[in-house]
């Protein structure tokens, strides 16, 4: 929005510059030396594009305390749990056992899907989420949860991203407590996964 608002700023002030010519553009501010429009523009367009920057960068980056609080609060198997981190991690780093475990977290989400009546193949996880949670299937802050997790993944898997090692490795304790929680619900109901 931001980037609009400043392109149209600019585009304005160009037209105004060659419809009336540069001298309308320049004036004096008191109590300051002699400043022209074009340093005023520079030093707004210069802050608009660093308090842009802070937010892009703030969105890419994870919030550990909230994932902390995301695997305290979703009730699974912490055993179960443990041996999925496990396993993903004996041969991968962080980040790669974190994409390993959401590929088998995407599968089972897509498997729940089709058995309670979700036809289309080709759809997001998020779509798939909003089915399941619809049907109650899953939980509404287990939906949250994987729908957090998700974006983490796009970040690691694209690289769009501030996603450190330790980062990953939390990510991945959540997916972990989501995938055994959706295992061991899918079991209690007669599904197999």
């Amino acid at each position: 929005m931001m980037g609009w608002v400043s392109a149209g700023l600019f585009l304005c002030l160009l037209l105004l510059g060659f419809a009336w010519g540069t001298q309308i553009l320049k004036f004096k501010i008191p109590n300051f030396p002699s400043l022209d429009i074009q340093t005023v523009f520079s030093w707004v367009m210069g802050l608009i594009g660093f308090l842009f920057t802070v937010v892009i960068v703030q969105k890419s980056r994870i919030n550990i305390g909230k994932l902390s609080k995301e695997i305290k609060e979703i009730p699974a198997n912490r055993a179960k749990v443990d041996s999925i981190v496990e396993s993903a991690l004996s041969l991968d780093d962080p980040k790669m056992a974190f994409l390993r475990v959401m590929i088998d977290l995407e599968q089972t989400l897509r498997d729940l899907a089709m058995r309670h009546g979700y036809s289309q193949q080709r759809v997001s996880v998020l779509d798939l989420d909003r089915f399941l949670e619809s049907k109650t299937i899953i939980d509404p802050m287990t939906a949250d949860s994987l729908a957090f997790v998700w974006r983490i993944r796009n970040m690691v898997a694209h690289g769009s991203g501030d996603v450190s090692s330790r980062d990953a490795r939390v990510a991945l304790d959540l997916a972990a407590t989501i995938l055994a929680k959706l295992q061991d619900e899918s079991q209690a109901r007669g599904d197999v996964t």
